[in-house]
């Protein structure tokens, strides 16, 4: 499988506020696009393993009821702000040593609820 995931974000500080309020969600998986038409996005923080972090889930759903799920953990700046850091992400299988940040993919078919 493969994915290529496209983002819009904004600052706090935008100059546009409005520009804030209509993000969108486009991911390539396997050739085929899939475009959020919802979404519920999530910031968690907490203690696992040891370990003081955030994760944030950036979740769409797509007019084929798919669940589209990118999760950042933050183990960098451990529970401080209101958002992951901006520094290097290694995908989650990568992990070697324990504390660092990763991402991960996920994709749920329609009709799971």
């Amino acid at each position: 499988m493969s994915v290529i995931v496209s983002l819009s974000a904004c600052k706090k500080d935008d100059p546009k506020p409005d520009a804030c309020e209509s993000g969108s969600f486009k991911a390539t998986v396997n050739s085929e696009l899939a475009t959020g038409s919802s979404f519920n996005n999530t910031l968690v923080k907490g203690n696992s393993a040891g370990a003081n972090g955030k994760r944030m889930d950036i979740r769409a759903t797509d007019n084929e009821g798919r669940q589209l799920i990118i999760t950042f953990t933050d183990l960098s700046t451990g529970t401080n702000g209101d958002g992951v850091s901006t520094d290097a992400y290694i995908p989650f299988d990568d992990v070697t040593t324990g504390p660092e940040n990763t991402f991960l993919f996920t994709i749920i078919e329609g009709g799971v609820s």
